[in-house]
């Protein structure tokens, strides 16, 4: 009994009620190969509903009587489901497979007399299991492979039943002919004239129609601009399908002349309940006809709806690949196992609604590459190799859209976007202080994602204790929790989001909102105890948990973060962190970002004095209201990076860089730092001090920035490029920026430090590799071709001796007469020029492997590496050309089409498509 009261269909009834269905059902035992039933013949044998061992559903070929297989039927799945209630017949052939069978028997004789006894669950049948089904198929023959579907309203009314519904009505309105007027006991009498609408297309549905009287017109938009029409005469039922499956009409239906209908909403069903079951009953079977060529249409394919929960494999690696997947809602990460690799399980790619896995290994008839395992409860369309040849000759259209669809996700996985994760759907809030609650931060997050992204729902035990009492209070019993789930599954059709706030115990709602998330957000207050909770031990940082797990840290106004690495430390796993005011809008709009992924990252260059420039770049970027969610850089690219990412006012930050560009430009600062060149030639206690100083006035560590930050060093240890996102921030901005030969390098954890544009001076490889959505990238490197040309040739070696002489010396007769005209660079010009080839070549590079989706370049070539006394020009100059970029993005953004494949060495104006609310922003690059 409780096996059966957790199968897909029947689940949907009272525990007691299915048990009840239960006793009076009948096991059957088959054979290996042993035929259940064929094509056309009688369905009053009703369900069968696989026990033990698998069942075959088989389809004819084309003018042909071989059979092929388009589906396997295992533990808890069904047949018949939707012919018990129409009678039609079988339209596939089942037959036990080499192990054989065990199914539960509703015949529908036995199912007729049960919904005669009780009515009510018929109409629940229908509401819930049935409604569920056709929203399925719906999605995937037409959303998913855009198969044109028959939703002409449906007809058939008894004699007996069109009766006893024109006498009422007559009762209501004598004359049909005349105005319709009142209430009547048998449904909600409507006259419409001709040409007057009963509903358009994509309106919801409240009632379905029985037409009485006259002829309707129904209309739907076809192939191409075409639209396809059907006429409806008296005695069919209009609406029901979407009236039944809560959703928006898909057809548009006006009078095409006078005509008479009867109405029924839930008040009208509850009335007809009461005054007379047999016609109720009548009604709501052929109501469920107008379901039956979607579902048909979908049985008829070879396709099947699977529920997995959390942690279940749908696939493993190596296993025959005998069917792709759909996934309906839930999500699945990709993981490839090699034992001989550093790291022996990795995540390949997530993805989530609307995508299909397993697909190239299962139509070559291959072994799965990965394993695809359930981060939460999730339902699929299972689609088997047989069922795919079947629909490629019935519909070559619809496999050419599955293939297309294929190829994209290959092209995807093969870019360098970044890993792949999926639309996140249903977020789950946990707090992370069991002394508090997530729900001041859930009501704030909802209308922050409601106003940038769409409809979002948020739910907490409060509201849901409400909605299902009686189910809520028994979650801990698997029947009640798959009613929730199903319905929470079913909501992620008509909400963009879906907010989960957990109970701050663990309690059964919690373990649901873990086990349906697509992504976690712990919500702490930031003076709270940072200690990993029970709540989070056994749910949140399971084996194989949510794919995406952060950390909300909730900050008062004017409250700055402190003590973020004590959060952060005992949860090695977090993906990322947010500091939040709940009463700062920029703050909840870019955690809003984050889990729309729509995450915009800004990555600024290194350049000595010209990274100046990405203070007027920043400036104008903030005027245009461009957002920036986290930010990283290279050398002085990491300095500007971390003092936006401070969150200093605009007139702060111009004051702190006017100081250090000061400081750094000034000859008796230098002067003073010269040491003894043994390793450098300053000792690097000056520059130190100048940059602790400039970071005094806010966050000390790197955890502590309002903005997620990284910036690049050369580790000269490990001998490889290093991100740092924690951390001393002044000390690693300082490594960041350390020329070899100028100043010392820089020691942290053991590993020595310096510039890190040596190798990565423009680090969109990292920022795509944090999952951002659009990355900005401002250029301000160039090379000073003036110092390369009419060089002296020197043979026999060059004495800097002589050099210095020369160079300071006052008498010119004292001076070496065969070094007075030589042209050779200066020590800083050589490490600039290998400094830019790096950056040339990283810069092709990323271009080709990394997308770019606004590169702005500033016109900074005249400024020399160490240029910093001429501030003002440099950031006055950037800041111009940066909102001339933003401003010409507005006025031409739509005349150019989108373009992320032209090389932008090419162009000295390239338009890029990339979407910043409320405006598109084209890419000028400056020459």
């Amino acid at each position: 009994p409780n096996f059966f009261a957790s199968t897909k269909f029947f689940a949907c009834l009272d525990l007691l009620e299915s048990q009840e269905l239960f006793e009076a059902t009948q096991m059957v035992k088959m054979q290996p190969k042993e035929v259940l039933f064929r094509v056309g013949d009688d369905s009053q044998s009703g369900i069968f509903i696989v026990v033990e061992g698998r069942l075959g559903v088989y389809l004819e070929e084309n003018d042909s009587d071989s059979l092929t297989l388009t589906n396997t039927l295992i533990t808890g799945e069904s047949v018949g489901d939707l012919d018990v209630l129409d009678g039609a017949r079988r339209s596939v052939t089942c037959i036990a497979m080499e192990e054989g069978a065990t199914l539960v028997n509703v015949s529908r004789d036995l199912f007729m007399s049960f919904i005669a006894a009780k009515p009510r669950t018929l109409q629940i049948y229908l509401h819930k299991a049935m409604a569920r089904l056709w929203r399925v198929a719906h999605f995937v023959l037409s959303d998913f492979l855009a198969l044109s579907l028959d939703q002409m309203p449906a007809g058939g009314l008894t004699d007996e039943f069109w009766d006893l519904l024109l006498s009422n009505q007559a009762a209501a309105a004598p004359g049909l002919k005349s105005q319709v007027s009142g209430a009547s006991p048998l449904g909600q009498p409507v006259l419409l004239r001709r040409g007057e609408l009963l509903h358009g297309v994509d309106q919801p549905v409240r009632q379905f129609y029985v037409l009485l009287e006259g002829n309707m017109l129904a209309e739907r938009a076809g192939k191409g601009k075409k639209q396809e029409s059907g006429l409806v005469g008296p005695g069919s039922v209009v609406g029901a399908a979407a009236f039944l499956s809560s959703t928006r009409s898909r057809t548009a239906v006006r009078a095409a002349g006078t005509c008479c209908l009867a109405a029924f909403g839930p008040q009208e069903l509850e009335a007809l309940l009461e005054e007379d079951s047999d016609a109720f009953l009548e009604l709501l079977l052929l109501a469920a006809r107008s379901l039956g060529p979607v579902i048909r249409r979908f049985i008829s394919l070879g396709l099947n709806r699977v529920w997995l929960k959390a942690g279940d494999p749908a696939y493993r690696q190596g296993e025959a690949a005998e069917s792709l997947y759909i996934i309906i809602s839930g999500r699945l990460r990709l993981l490839r196992e090699d034992p001989a690799a550093r790291l022996p399980l990795t995540v390949e790619e997530e993805v989530g609604r609307g995508e299909a896995v397993g697909a190239v290994w299962a139509l070559t008839g291959g072994y799965h590459d990965t394993t695809a395992l359930c981060v939460r409860d999730s339902e699929f369309v299972r689609m088997s190799k047989g069922a795919f040849e079947l629909l490629a000759q019935q519909n070559p259209r619809a496999t050419s859209r599955m293939l297309e669809g294929m190829a994209r996700r290959i092209a995807a996985a093969s870019s360098a976007r970044g890993r792949r994760r999926g639309e996140i759907v249903t977020i789950a809030l946990v707090p992370a202080d069991i002394h508090a609650t997530a729900s001041s931060f859930s009501y704030v997050s909802q209308n922050s994602l409601e106003e940038l992204f769409g409809p979002t729902l948020h739910l907490n035990a409060s509201t849901l204790e409400l909605s299902f009492p009686t189910a809520f209070q028994r979650l801990h019993i698997s029947f009640y929790r798959s009613k929730l789930t199903s319905w929470m599954a079913a909501q992620e059709e008509d909400y963009r989001f879906i907010l989960l706030e957990a109970d701050a115990a663990l309690t059964p709602w919690s373990r649901i909102c873990i086990s349906h998330a697509d992504c976690v957000l712990l919500v702490g207050a930031e003076e709270a105890s940072p200690q990993v909770n029970l709540l989070e031990e056994q749910l949140v940082w399971a084996p194989m948990g949510p794919p995406s797990e952060a950390l909300v840290l909730l900050h008062r106004p004017g409250v700055e973060p402190t003590s973020t690495a004590a959060w952060i430390t005992p949860r090695p796993l977090l993906a990322r962190h947010h500091h939040v005011r709940l009463s700062n809008s920029k703050d909840m709009a870019r955690v809003a970002r984050w889990m729309a992924g729509k995450a915009v990252g800004l990555v600024l260059s290194g350049g000595g004095s010209r990274g100046l420039a990405h203070l007027g770049v920043l400036h104008a970027l903030d005027d245009a209201g461009v957002p920036v969610d986290v930010i990283g850089g290279t050398s002085q690219g990491a300095f500007m990076a971390a003092l936006y990412a401070q969150g200093l006012s605009w007139e702060r930050m111009h004051r702190v860089v006017r100081d250090y560009a000061g400081a750094m430009g000034s000859v008796r600062h230098l002067l003073s730092d010269l040491t003894l060149p043994l390793i450098s030639v300053f000792s690097g206690a000056g520059f130190d001090r100048v940059v602790r100083e400039s970071f005094g006035h806010g966050a000390e560590r790197i955890e502590d920035l309002w903005l997620n930050f990284f910036c690049m060093t050369t580790n000269l240890t490990r001998g490889e490029p290093s991100v740092h996102v924690e951390g001393l921030l002044w000390k690693l901005v300082r490594a960041s920026m350390t020329i070899v030969g100028l100043v010392p390098p820089v020691t942290e954890g053991g590993e020595l430090l310096i510039d890190g544009g040596y190798l990565n001076n423009m680090p969109v490889d990292v920022m795509r590799g944090l999952g951002v959505d659009t990355v900005i990238v401002v250029d301000v490197e160039d090379r000073d071709d003036s110092v390369w040309h009419n060089l002296t040739p020197i043979d026999g070696g060059l004495s800097g001796w002589r050099l210095l002489w020369d160079r300071w010396c006052p008498i010119p007769a004292l001076r070496c007469a065969s070094l007075s005209d030589t042209s050779m660079p200066r020590y800083n010009q050589i490490v600039n020029a290998l400094t830019w080839m790096s950056h040339s070549q990283n810069l092709r590079r990323v271009a080709r492997e990394h997308p770019i989706d606004l590169y702005l370049q500033p016109p900074v070539t005249r400024y020399r590496l160490l240029d910093y006394h001429l501030m003002d020009r440099i950031v006055r100059d950037s800041n111009r050309c940066a909102t001339a970029a933003c401003f010409q993005s507005t006025v031409c953004s739509m005349q150019h089409p989108p373009c992320r494949d032209a090389c932008i060495f090419e162009a000295d104006v390239y338009y890029l498509g990339c979407c910043f609310s409320p405006c598109m922003v084209a890419v000028m690059v400056f020459r």
